[in-house]
């Protein structure tokens, strides 16, 4: 392989990390506290609404035992 072509290869790959790094520059950014923060409000808000916490009432449990 020819030196100009390795070269080229090497300013292609150049370009496409700097467009990738202007792309996530863009990208607005929270704390690490606030995102923890607004999923646990988010989890605790939803919490009423998920089967794994709450028990589901027999009559609407898709798995429940059928009577023989």
């Amino acid at each position: 392989m020819p030196a100009s072509i390795s070269n080229e290869h090497k300013i292609d790959d150049a370009k496409k990390v700097i467009q990738q790094l202007k792309r996530e520059l863009n990208i607005s950014r929270i704390s690490i506290e606030t995102a923890s923060n607004n999923l646990k409000k988010y989890c605790e808000k939803e919490a009423v609404n998920d089967p794994m916490l709450n028990k589901l009432p027999q009559s609407s449990n898709p798995f429940r035992e059928r009577k023989k």
